[in-house]
């Protein structure tokens, strides 16, 4: 009986020592006192642009979790709100840590926060956000990919400017994901854009090429073309020269087509067999 309850003993011991794998996030270690915090700015509105100060406050170490859907929310108004997709974990021991936290911009139209400003974290109370956040969860998109992602969900920029040559397998089911999230349209293009901070720090993204698979389906043999046109009809040029087809059937080609400098608005490619027009897509720029 000695032994039994030496070994019950023990056990409680055990159970009652802090274990260094213990995982706490990062708002629970806030609230319980185990930390102090200093959230700021490293530049920028995508990557690693936050740097999190962390204070330990108790003697047992852990690990910190910074989960996906933890916003951060800057002490200026006119700055972005960056948006954390994917969970981050770090050791806490008995110094202060410094943590580089990936994160988003989920306001495109504020500022991008410059270096040094402050935030406060919160958990995101924007649901749609948070399940874009479950769906990327360890998927290792891009940079690029997941900003547009955010941005088409927290500001409605269309899905079109989501886009990753090598990867646009499984681009494509993000984007139709966020088509039935958003209620937006899945369109057949992408859109190439080049970002860009003003010096204000608003940020530019002006749109440098559209391109997408054209599919159409023919009849009867002929020499089929193609050309874009303006919204209102009015034809800007052809592509190429045309080719014979020699049968009917479904046939394709890869659209790709740089728009720098264009207007923005509603264009359209259409297909002809012998001048007889059998098939548009539109896009927009």
């Amino acid at each position: 009986m000695k032994r039994v309850g030496l070994f019950v003993m023990a056990l409680f011991i055990l159970a009652a020592r802090p274990q260094n794998n213990e995982r706490i996030s990062i708002k629970n270690a806030i609230k319980n006192g185990l930390i102090q915090v200093e959230a700021t700015s490293l530049g920028g509105h995508s990557g690693e642009v936050i740097d999190v100060a962390v204070i330990p406050l108790a003697k047992k170490p852990f690990i910190l979790f910074i989960p996906a859907g933890t916003h951060f929310i800057p002490g200026d108004e006119g700055d972005q709100n960056i948006f954390v997709v994917n969970d981050q974990e770090e050791m806490i021991a008995s110094s202060t840590r410094r943590i580089k936290v990936e994160g988003f911009c989920s306001e495109s139209s504020d500022r991008s926060p410059s270096i040094g400003s402050g935030f406060k974290i919160i958990h995101s109370e924007e649901q749609k956000l948070i399940k874009l956040a479950e769906y990327m969860r360890s998927k290792n998109f891009s940079t690029d990919v997941t900003q547009s992602a955010v941005w088409a969900v927290s500001d409605h920029k269309p899905i079109s400017h989501i886009y990753q040559e090598g990867n646009q397998e499984q681009v494509n089911e993000l984007r139709t994901f966020i088509s039935a999230l958003t209620g937006q349209p899945n369109v057949w293009y992408s859109t190439e854009r080049n970002v860009e901070i003003r010096e204000d720090r608003t940020i530019a993204a002006t749109p440098v090429k559209v391109s997408g698979d054209i599919d159409y389906h023919v009849t009867r043999p002929g020499k089929m073309n193609a050309a874009v046109y303006k919204e209102d009809g009015t034809k800007l040029f052809s592509l190429g020269e045309g080719m014979q087809l020699p049968r009917s059937g479904d046939y394709s080609f890869f659209f790709n087509l740089t728009v720098k400098g264009w207007k923005n608005g509603i264009y359209q490619v259409k297909v002809f067999i012998d001048e007889e027009p059998i098939h548009a897509q539109a896009f927009e720029v």
